[in-house]
C-alpha cells in the first residue's frame, strides 16, 4: 500500500511507515540470527565464530551495495512526492540497469581478492577456511542481495513499507528451513548457511518485482522506455555512490576493529560474534527510523513542504528515545538467555565478555539512533555526499580504538570502540542536518 507522507499529521504517517519497516528489519536479522544459532549448535563454536567474524568484511561490500541501493531510491521518493510519474519510470529503468552492472563488478572484485581480505583482517588460522567458504557463497550471490535491496527500496520510496515486511517474513521462513536442511542432514556447514542466504534473498527480489508489476504499474516503463539515460543515471549515482562509500568507510573501521578482536583470541571472537547478532536487532530498529526519515524528507522536499520536516524530525527523535529504552530493557532482561542460544555448552568467560559488550553499548544507544536519523534525513534532502564526513569520523574513532584503546584496556577497549564512533559521528551529523535544512529552504525561497 502506497503512503503519501506530504499530507496529514506527521506522527501517524511516520508510525504507519515505520512499524512495518521495523518488523521487516526484525525478520531480516532473525534469519541471520538463525544462521548463527544453527551453526553454533550443530557445527560448533569455531564455525559460529567464523560466520560472525565475517560480518565486517560482509558489511564492507554488501553494505556498499545496500548504501548504493538506498541512494538510488532517494530521487524516486522525491519524484513520487512531486507526482512526477514519467521521471519515476526513468528512475526505475536506470536503477535496474545500474544495479546489474554494479553487482557484476562487485562479484568479480570480491571473489578475486577474497583471501587477501581475510589475511588483512588477521583471521585466525583455525577459522580461515570456514570464513573463506562462507564468503565465497555470499559474494557469488551478490546480485540477489543487490536486487532485493533495490526493489524493496523502490517500494519504500513510494510509501509501501508493508510489502517488504511480508516478503521478509516469507524469506525468513525459507532461510530457516534451508539452513536446517543444508546444515544438519546434508552436513554442508558454513557453505549451507551461505547457500540458504543467497536462495532466500533471490526469492525476496522476485517477490518484490512481482508486487511492483502488479500494484505499481505507474513505475514500470513501457517496452520502448527500457534504456540507459545519462542524466537520470547521473542523478542516481550522485545519490547512491556517496551513500555506498559512506557505508564502506564505516566498514573499514569495523574491519580494523575486527582485526583487533581477532588478535584477542578465539574467545573474544566468539563473544563478539554472539553479542553482535543480538545488537543487530537494536541497530536495525533504529536504522528503520532513519529510513523513515529519509523517505519522509524526500517526499516532502519533492512536494516543497519544508514546513513539515522539522515537525516530523521532532516526533522521530522522541520515538527514537522510546526505541532505545525498549532495546536496553530487552538486553537487561533477556541478554543471558539469548546468548545461551548460540552455544552447545556456554563458556562462563565468553558469556561474561559478550554481556559486557552488550551492556556498555546499550547505555549509549541514543547516540547511534541519532546518527541513523540525522544522517538519513541529510541524504533525503539531497546531500548524500555530506554524510561521508560522518563515516570518516566513525573511521577515525574505530582506528583509535583498534590501536590505542585495545592496547590500553584490552577487551574493554573493544566494548568502548563503537560508542566512541557514534559520538564522533554525531558531532558532524546533527549540526550538518540543520545547516542543510536552512540551505534547502533558502534555495526553494529563491526559486519561488
Amino acid at each position: 500500500m502506497m503512503l503519501n507522507m506530504t499530507k496529514g499529521k506527521p506522527l501517524p504517517l511516520i508510525l504507519r511507515y515505520y512499524i512495518p519497516l521495523a518488523a521487516t528489519s526484525f525478520f531480516q536479522i532473525l534469519y541471520h540470527f538463525a544462521d548463527t544459532v544453527i551453526v553454533g549448535k550443530f557445527v560448533g563454536t569455531g564455525a559460529m565464530a567464523a560466520v560472525g567474524s565475517t560480518t565486517p568484511i560482509n558489511f564492507f561490500f554488501v553494505g556498499f551495495l545496500n548504501g548504493v541501493a538506498a541512494g538510488f531510491c532517494i530521487p524516486a521518493a522525491r519524484h513520487f512526492g512531486a507526482d512526477n510519474h514519467p521521471s519515476l519510470k526513468q528512475d526505475f529503468a536506470n536503477i535496474l540497469i545500474l544495479s546489474v552492472v554494479i553487482s557484476a563488478l562487485m562479484t568479480g572484485l570480491t571473489l578475486f581478492f577474497l583471501d587477501d581480505f581475510l589475511r588483512l583482517m588477521s583471521t585466525p588460522a583455525e577459522l580461515f577456511e570456514d570464513c573463506r567458504i562462507y564468503l565465497i557463497w555470499m559474494f557469488a550471490g551478490i546480485i540477489t542481495i543487490m536486487m532485493y535491496n533495490t526493489l524493496s527500496g523502490v517500494l519504500r520510496s513510494v510509501g509501501d513499507s508493508r510489502t517488504p515486511f511480508v516478503c521478509l517474513v516469507l524469506t525468513s521462513i525459507i532461510n530457516v528451513i534451508l539452513n536446517v536442511i543444508l546444515v544438519i542432514p546434508f552436513g554442508l556447514g558454513v557453505a549451507g548457511v551461505g547457500i540458504a542466504t543467497v536462495i532466500s534473498q533471490g526469492f525476496s527480489a522476485l517477490y518484490c518485482l512481482a508486487v511492483l508489476y502488479k500494484k505499481c504499474r505507474f513505475l514500470i516503463p513501457e517496452r520502448g522506455e527500457w534504456h540507459y539515460n545519462r542524466e537520470t543515471s547521473g542523478e542516481l549515482l550522485k545519490n547512491g555512490i556517496p551513500m555506498g562509500f559512506q557505508m564502506s568507510i564505516t566498514a573499514i573501521g569495523s574491519l580494523a576493529l575486527q582485526s583487533a578482536i581477532n588478535r584477542q583470541g578465539p574467545d573474544a571472537v566468539a563473544a563478539v560474534s554472539a553479542a553482535t547478532r543480538i545488537r543487530q536487532f537494536a541497530y536495525l530498529t533504529m536504522n528503520a527510523m532513519g529510513t523513515t526519515g529519509s523517505t519522509y524528507c524526500s517526499q516532502n522536499l519533492g512536494a516543497k513542504r519544508m514546513d513539515r520536516i522539522l515537525d516530523g524530525m521532532k516526533w522521530m527523535f522522541l520515538a527514537d528515545i522510546g526505541i532505545c529504552a525498549v532495546n536496553a530493557l530487552v538486553i537487561l532482561l533477556f541478554g543471558p538467555f539469548l546468548l545461551n542460544m548460540f552455544f552447545r555448552e556456554p563458556d562462563p568467560v565468553i558469556m561474561e565478555m559478550a554481556l559486557r559488550l552488550l551492556h556498555i553499548g546499550m547505555a549509549l544507544y541514543l547516540f547511534l539512533a541519532m546518527i541513523y536519523l540525522f544522517r538519513s534525513c541529510i541524504q533525503g534532502l539531497g546531500y548524500a555526499s555530506l554524510t561521508m564526513i560522518c563515516g570518516l569520523q566513525e573511521l577515525i574513532a574505530r582506528f583509535i580504538a583498534s590501536f590505542y584503546l585495545v592496547e590500553a584496556f584490552g577487551y574493554t577497549g573493544i566494548c568502548l570502540a563503537d560508542p566512541l564512533a557514534w559520538i564522533m559521528a554525531d558531532l558532524v551529523a546533527v549540526p550538518a542536518f540543520f545547516l542543510v535544512l536552512k540551505k534547502v529552504q533558502r534555495k526553494l525561497s529563491e526559486a519561488a
